[in-house]
């Protein structure tokens, strides 16, 4: 059975690249354009992610807005999720967040993977890439 992830991001064009890639790597992979959309999409769900690839910084509710949200569901807040932003990961403010990762925007898409991978303990099905 594949591994559901949940990737959160406003930016439709990485959204699409993030899905192609972990579906790619083997992933079950849903993704929305903001964390209410997310809140909705987890609220419905029989059975919770096994991750969730968060963006920071996006209009209705951001991904600060949603790891809060998420902390306060006795349900949500065993999910563990990755941060996807183009704030990068040296902002002081990353370690209140308590991430799994995190993984800048612009760097290898290939690291997202790599990172997805480990977090939700899925052998690598992309070992032939660089």
């Amino acid at each position: 059975m594949k591994k559901w992830v949940l990737v959160v991001d406003d930016d439709a064009g990485v959204r699409e690249t993030v899905v192609d890639l972990l579906t790619f790597g083997g992933f079950r992979v849903e993704a929305v354009a903001d964390g209410r959309l997310a809140l909705e999409t987890l609220g419905r769900a029989e059975a919770l992610p096994a991750l969730l690839v968060v963006d920071l910084e996006m209009p209705i509710m951001s991904g600060w807005e949603l790891i809060a949200e998420l902390r306060k569901n006795a349900r949500l807040a065993a999910i563990p999720y990755v941060i996807f932003s183009a704030l990068g990961c040296g902002d002081e403010r990353m370690s209140e967040l308590d991430a799994e990762a995190c993984v800048p925007k612009g760097g290898s898409t290939l690291e997202l993977l790599r990172v997805v991978e480990r977090c939700t303990g899925r052998v690598p099905q992309a070992a032939g890439l660089p």
